[in-house]
């Protein structure tokens, strides 16, 4: 009985407009200050378990790593070196959007960040290139899925908390799907670019020194997810102290390029 009207507060709290986290802490108050069989002193234990996850910490230090590398420079580094591989492509800046979400990918983890990046660095130029603004806003968050994907993702940080799986080996098991997934967008962009006229004509290719010189500049974020991925796999540091190794070679990445 007291499971059936903590659900039906909830709705109604939902259907007078109150945010929906709000209902669903209201509900529960509810449930918990009138459930007789529910000792509180088992909620307060459950509240401080929650609180004192490790692996948690990683999903902030990571999102907190995606803000240093934009903060550094290192995600323009970054795109720049994206921009010498497929720039001078069929499609190329819509190529780029792809390949910067497969190098977030290993940096931030998170695709709400890459999409917010990416919105703000590239959709504005794709749109000065004659993409449709609907076409760009459409690549952009579906490449954004790529990010979570490949390690370091925040998801597979969470799914490895609340079920209990390795976090080293989903990592590992991430690479290879994220590729794909990867690879499968540059040939549909491809297709797509060639079919609707965007990018076609010819540009030279990059050559080696320049792109030697890109590398350059952004070696040690291309670097970062085997050093995280092989030091999570192998033992060397748990996802929670991999931070401090991603936060280390942000800075050495900025100072070296001041």
């Amino acid at each position: 009985m007291i499971l059936a009207i903590t659900l039906i507060l909830m709705l109604v709290l939902m259907i007078m407009n109150i945010p929906v986290a709000y209902a669903m802490i209201a509900a529960c108050a509810f449930y918990f200050i009138f459930n007789d069989s529910f000792a509180n002193e088992i909620l307060i234990q459950r509240m401080m378990s929650g609180i004192e996850s490790f692996p948690l910490l990683a999903i902030v230090f990571f999102v907190t790593a995606g803000i240093l590398m934009n903060y550094t420079g290192i995600t323009e580094r970054m795109l720049r070196f994206a921009q010498v591989l497929t720039g001078h492509m069929t499609g190329g800046l819509a190529k780029v959007n792809v390949l910067l979400s497969v190098l977030m990918g290993g940096l931030s983890g998170s695709n709400i960040a890459d999409a917010a990046m990416q919105s703000k660095v590239l959709v504005p130029e794709m749109t000065k290139r004659n993409y449709p603004p609907a076409f760009s806003t459409a690549l952009t968050a579906a490449t954004s899925l790529i990010t979570p994907i490949i390690p370091p993702g925040i998801a597979l940080i969470m799914y490895g908390y609340i079920g209990n799986v390795s976090i080293g080996k989903l990592f590992m098991a991430g690479i290879v799907p994220g590729l794909m997934l990867s690879v499968i967008f540059l040939v549909l962009v491809h297709f797509l670019a060639k079919k609707r006229g965007f990018e076609v004509e010819k540009k030279p290719a990059a050559k080696p020194k320049e792109i030697l010189f890109a590398s350059k500049d952004a070696i040690l974020a291309i670097l970062l997810p085997i050093i995280i991925i092989g030091g999570i796999r192998f033992g060397v540091f748990s996802p929670t102290e991999a931070w401090s190794h991603c936060r280390d070679l942000c800075l050495v990445t900025w100072f070296l390029n001041l």
